[in-house]
């Protein structure tokens, strides 16, 4: 974000600027539009925040799809290790709850 300081600045060197372009006597009308470099830097400004704000969503989303995951995965383990605590052979638990053989054995 740019500081109160630094568009200061920025509008100061405008001035100088502008006074040398005036002192010099062909002024370009690109030169004469100077003093929106303070509107460019305040816009440049609220696209980095923007940009900021959509990174930030899109990893706080990953995160809360990561999370959901986990908690339905640690779920089914729960149940696995529930239903083997129960006597049920890893073939039944397999097949009652559509996972693969090779994924209960790890629990």
């Amino acid at each position: 974000m740019v500081k109160d300081e630094k568009i200061e600045v920025i509008d100061l060197f405008i001035r100088w600027f502008n006074n040398y372009l005036g002192n010099i006597g062909n002024i370009d009308e690109e030169f004469e539009s100077l003093s929106s470099l303070k509107e460019v830097s305040g816009m440049l400004a609220t696209s980095l925040e923007v940009h900021d704000r959509k990174i930030a969503d899109s990893a706080r989303q990953e995160g809360i799809e990561r999370g959901i995951e986990k908690g339905k995965k640690e779920g089914l383990m729960d149940s696995v290790n529930r239903l083997r605590g129960k006597g049920i052979s890893i073939l039944e638990i397999s097949e009652l709850l559509d996972i693969p053989v090779e994924d209960i054995g790890k629990e």
